[in-house]
């Protein structure tokens, strides 16, 4: 950072230097590999790590593609839709969604300084801190979601209080009872992965919540839809004639669990977590697309949940 020039001695990086493969194998060793030309194979292990994809329509709640982990084979648990994990930064866009509700704005001035709290008799002090445990003072609602600022977020959220918080946790589908922690706010309590995802689908939509739709249709061997996930009504459809100009109204039965207004503000502030914040990585793909980075203690667990205009 400072653009200082210095030197490493050899003896401390000695376990950069290439290995050959007999340092690595040894006869009767059992491994996986792939064929990738004739008489050509290359080195395939199995991960240490695993991890899950969700991918939705955000106006219909349609899944379009999950994978569970690495295997279905080796395990058939389902980490999209079974494994409760941490979500960590990934949950703050719903703190700040349940400001802007409660009339604060983007540009709203919270204060980043250290925050100290009593948690009871026997307990440890909670003192939360920023990644990098450094603190800028009072910045933007904008800034803090950017950044990712931990003690802005925790401010937030006991200046709206856990009663909306709560309130509009339940709303998103993400918890159905969530402990009065202020820790919530950082992504501490456990959900799964379609549940954080169905939530971002209601920014993109206007505030609308949408129910995850893993199976559309299905129809019998003779063609007939014998049940579909789409339960709206077409009105008047029956009257209209394919040779007029007439448009079908199709009733909308999603509810607003959020303004318009706040999910804009929300998808605006997202954006810039991709320009100018955490998911700043992401500016290389030359995409429109808005997002939350989010990691837990010791990179347990590593999330991000993004979007374009037509996919979370």
């Amino acid at each position: 950072e400072n653009n200082e020039i210095g030197f490493v001695d050899f003896k401390n990086i000695n376990w950069t230097r290439k290995k050959s493969f007999e340092d690595l194998l040894k006869l009767n060793d059992i491994i996986y590999v792939k064929k990738i030309k004739k008489n050509k194979w290359s080195l395939k292990q199995l991960p240490k790590i695993n991890g899950a994809i969700v991918v939705m329509d955000p106006y219909t709640g349609r899944v379009l593609a999950m994978a569970g982990g690495f295997s279905f084979k080796l395990s058939e648990f389902n980490r999209a839709t079974q494994a409760k994990r941490q979500p960590g930064s990934a949950f703050k866009p719903v703190v700040y969604a349940a400001a802007l509700e409660s009339g604060f704005n983007p540009s709203t001035l919270i204060l980043d300084a250290p925050f100290v709290i009593e948690q009871g008799e026997g307990l440890k002090t909670w003192k939360p801190e920023n990644y990098g445990k450094k603190f800028y003072g009072p910045s933007t609602l904008r800034t803090g979601i950017e950044k990712s600022r931990n003690l802005m977020t925790v401010r937030v959220a006991q200046k709206v209080g856990f009663d909306q918080i709560s309130k509009i946790t339940k709303d998103f589908g993400i918890y159905d009872q969530v402990p009065e922690l202020l820790s919530v706010s950082l992504g501490a309590a456990e959900t799964t992965l379609a549940k954080l995802t169905n939530a971002y689908c209601t920014f993109v939509n206007g505030g609308k919540k949408v129910t995850p739709i893993f199976i559309d249709r299905i129809q019998d061997r003779r063609g007939k839809t014998i049940f579909n996930a789409d339960k709206r009504k077409c009105i008047g459809c029956e009257d209209i004639s394919y040779l007029k100009d007439e448009i079908p109204l199709i009733q909308d039965d999603r509810k607003q669990i959020i303004s318009s207004e706040t999910a804009y503000q929300i998808t605006s502030m997202l954006e810039g977590v991709i320009k100018r914040g955490t998911g700043r990585k992401l500016r290389d793909l030359n995409l429109d697309l808005a997002g939350k980075t989010g990691t837990t203690n010791d990179n347990t667990d590593a999330w991000f949940v993004g979007f374009t205009s037509n996919l979370v």
